[in-house]
């Protein structure tokens, strides 16, 4: 008897208002490459590697399609204030603290708003909005510039005790900080 693979989620699907600020979105601040598409309909996007192993595919919605509903958080307190039932996030290992906030980086250069950011257990997750308003967490397992340091700007994520949910991170104070170590230009975040 042979034994059968462990699944795994081969990519993620997004209907887009404008399917080239969408893609152009995905290249610029996660890397991500173009793998094969159909001209004005689709695009799949990936990390890299063969062209039929994407990690996104972005279709350009019918105009008869809604406008897209974001879920909404209280920025202190990551209590959700308004949103829908289904797709939540999508969430990508950037592989370090420094790669996530060099997206971070280009996300807010893209004038994309900071959701939330949130210390877990295993990671850090810094949540922007694509184009369509479709969360993105960029997540790095590890690393910080100051892992010490960085648990002053912590704040106790309402609910989580004993669940590991996390905590709320004061991102203006960490991105400042690590501006300032890295002599990045600060871009002020706004906030979805």
């Amino acid at each position: 008897m042979t034994e059968r693979a462990r699944p795994r989620i081969v990519h993620v699907g997004f209907y887009c208002q404008d399917l080239p600020a969408s893609v152009a979105w995905y290249m610029d601040v996660l890397g991500m490459e173009k793998q094969f598409g159909f001209p004005g309909r689709a695009q799949a996007l990936g990390f890299g590697g063969e062209k039929e192993d994407h990690d996104i595919f972005l279709v350009q919605a019918p105009e008869q399609y809604a406008e897209p509903s974001p879920m909404h958080f209280d920025y202190e307190t990551l209590a959700p204030v308004k949103g829908r039932i289904g797709f939540y996030h999508v969430s990508i290992d950037l592989g370090s603290f420094e790669a996530a906030m060099q997206a971070y980086t280009r996300a807010l250069a893209r004038d994309s708003a900071l959701s939330k950011s949130v210390q877990h257990a295993d990671g850090r997750g810094i949540y922007v909005r694509d184009p369509d308003g479709n969360l993105v967490e960029l997540f790095s397992f590890n690393g910080c510039i100051d892992e010490a340091d960085a648990l002053k700007y912590l704040v106790a994520y309402p609910g989580s005790e004993g669940r590991g949910g996390g905590f709320s991170i004061d991102m203006a104070a960490t991105y400042a900080k690590w501006c300032a170590a890295t002599q990045t230009v600060v871009k002020e975040p706004t906030h979805a």
